[in-house]
C-alpha cells in the first residue's frame, strides 16, 4: 500500500486546526498538528516530512513568520511548499500562496492536492 502524504498544520486555534485535519483526513492525507512556530520547528528536526505546510502567522511563541524564516534558510535546502493561513493578510510575505481567513476549504484542498499527489491509497 503506498504511503499517505502528510500535510502540515500550524495553527493555534484549535477549532480550525480541528476542521483542517478532519478535511485533510477525509481526503486521504495524513495531518500534523502543530499549534505554535516552535511545535512546528521541532517536528521538522525530528525528521517530519510533510508534502506540504499550512501556517498561521500570529501564533503565540515562535509565530509564523519566525518558522517561514526557519523554513527558507540556506542549510535546510527545505523545498516543502508553504502556505500562509491568516486573518491578517497585510502581515502576509510576498513569495508564499495565502489563504486568508474565513479560509476557502476549496481552495485549500487544490492547492494540497497540487503538491500532495497521494490522497487515498
Amino acid at each position: 500500500m503506498a504511503k499517505r502524504s502528510q500535510v502540515l498544520v500550524v495553527e493555534d486555534d484549535a477549532a480550525v486546526s480541528e476542521s483542517l485535519r478532519e478535511l485533510f483526513a477525509r481526503e486521504g492525507y495524513d495531518v500534523a498538528l502543530a499549534s505554535n512556530g516552535a511545535e512546528a520547528i521541532e517536528m521538522m528536526e525530528e525528521g517530519a516530512a510533510p508534502c506540504c505546510v499550512l501556517v498561521d502567522l500570529l501564533m503565540p511563541g515562535i509565530v509564523g513568520h519566525e518558522f517561514l524564516d526557519y523554513m527558507s534558510r540556506e542549510d535546510r535546502v527545505c523545498e516543502t511548499p508553504v502556505a500562509i493561513i491568516t486573518g491578517s493578510p497585510y502581515l502576509a510575505p510576498d513569495g508564499y500562496r495565502m489563504f486568508p481567513k474565513p479560509l476557502d476549504m476549496r481552495a485549500l484542498l487544490d492547492f494540497v492536492g497540487s503538491h500532495c499527489p497521494i490522497g487515498r491509497p
